[in-house]
């Protein structure tokens, strides 16, 4: 049926044509590599097309073909650009921003256009899109780091944690543990103790500041009585299950820095 099914692919009807890609994106998904030859076809689709479902597809295509085609990432920064710069489809221009961070190498001039354009889904009133935007924040992250702007990001991190709902505070906190940094550590601790006293229950925001805490040996505390102290608060203050894990905390600061010592018995 591969012949008859990839006939289809010159098909001059939309309905057609798009259930065609569509169905072979789902075989891609399970093994992308019998799909290579379709790579002149399906870039000749995705320049000519108009159609918005079709385009979102292709892309999706195209991020899974590209790891498997170092050339192929290349032949797409013309339509992609194409794409960031005129389609007026949301739906699209996400999905292109989101191929250019799977498919892209770091330091070139797409992927910068395509944060650019991110940081505009971030921005946006619509809190759909902004999780969106959080959502692919952390592959960029992860990807692109010394081409991200953190500092802004970091901000908008911390007023997205505030969201009511779960998911995309969710999200809002797992980045903000793949950006902060030993000088805006102690500003997040602060916004996310001020956060888990309005919210109930507060575990999410208590389990953050420890595990950014205890990562690479608290490579992120320049102030061990400061963080001995906001240990002591989440112990008295805060119901969360984290108890233990307090403790732990503490009485491993006081083993590794005996300088805070005198400072912890009178905790």
């Amino acid at each position: 049926c591969f012949p008859k099914l990839k006939d289809r692919l010159a098909d001059e009807d939309q309905g057609v044509l798009t259930a065609t890609v569509n169905t072979f994106l789902e075989l891609a998904r399970k093994n992308a590599r019998n799909y290579l030859s379709l790579v002149p076809q399906l870039y000749h689709i995705l320049v000519k097309t108009t159609n918005n479902w079709l385009s979102i597809k292709l892309l999706k295509v195209f991020q899974l073909l590209s790891p498997l085609e170092p050339r192929l990432p290349a032949k797409l920064v013309e339509p992609l650009t194409n794409i960031l710069n005129t389609t007026k489809a949301q739906s699209v221009e996400f999905e292109a921003i989101r191929c250019v961070v799977r498919t892209m190498p770091e330091g070139t001039a797409i992927v910068a256009l395509a944060i650019e354009k991110l940081q505009v889904f971030l921005n946006s009133s619509d809190r759909n899109l902004r999780f969106l935007a959080l959502d692919l924040y952390k592959e960029v992250v992860e990807k692109f780091k010394a081409h991200t702007s953190l500092t802004e990001l970091h901000e908008k991190v911390l007023t997205s944690i505030e969201e009511s709902d779960v998911t995309a505070r969710r999200v809002a906190l797992q980045l903000l543990d793949r950006i902060v940094n030993p000088s805006n550590f102690q500003e997040a601790v602060q916004r996310l103790l001020e956060f888990s006293r309005k919210a109930m229950p507060n575990d999410e925001f208590i389990g953050t500041i420890l595990s950014m805490a205890a990562r690479d040996r608290y490579a992120l505390v320049e102030d061990f009585a400061w963080y001995l102290l906001i240990l002591g608060e989440i112990g008295r203050n805060m119901d969360s299950s984290y108890g233990a894990t307090v403790a732990e905390q503490f009485v491993d600061i006081c083993v590794r820095v005996p300088q805070v010592r005198p400072y912890a018995v009178t905790l």
